[in-house]
């Protein structure tokens, strides 16, 4: 089933805003190390996402957005990986290579954090410089991000023209609500 280009984004954007709302608390909670580092993870990966998508748009000034880039089904088969995410903007400018490489190094440490915990010997102290880094980068590639989205909007491209001006706290509730219900 074909999903619409507003669902694509609508369900993306509470994604991104629910996951945000969680790291905020993982990061208030000031022991929530393991969430920090997956939640880190999952917003670099859909900011670069979308990132793509947005400098897609403003390069071709159209609304195309790329459904395997947004959405991944229960039943789906081929999907777009996390270093292929980087690979993809690092090649478009989006990061550089010195930021695809600490990524990469992220992904292999988290990857013990979450899948081999029990049976490494990594130590908590490792996990909680590891959720540091993966914080750093994470407000890094935000940045990047709100440059690629003022450009976006400022041009009245794509996806911008279906944006909320202004959005309120509101706004922002209802949309992380979607996910978090």
């Amino acid at each position: 089933m074909a999903r619409s280009r507003h669902f694509l984004v609508s369900n993306f954007l509470s994604g991104v805003t629910a996951a945000h709302n969680l790291l905020a608390d993982a990061i208030e909670s000031k022991t929530s190390f393991i969430e920090q580092v997956c939640l880190s993870a999952t917003l670099i990966d859909g900011l670069l996402r979308l990132s793509l998508v947005m400098k897609n748009q403003i390069e071709t000034g159209s609304a195309i957005v790329d459904p395997m880039l947004l959405f991944q089904g229960k039943r789906q088969k081929k999907y777009i990986s996390e270093r292929d995410i980087y690979k993809k903007a690092r090649n478009i400018k989006i990061i550089s290579k010195e930021v695809e490489h600490k990524l990469n190094i992220l992904y292999n440490k988290r990857n013990v954090i979450v899948h081999r915990y029990l049976i490494s010997d990594i130590k908590t102290s490792e996990v909680i410089r590891t959720a540091q880094q993966y914080i750093n980068i994470y407000l890094r590639i935000k940045k990047t991000h709100q440059i690629i989205h003022d450009k976006l909007v400022r041009d009245n491209i794509g996806m911008a023209k279906f944006f909320i001006k202004n959005p309120t706290d509101e706004h922002f509730y209802e949309q992380m609500m979607k996910k978090h219900l």
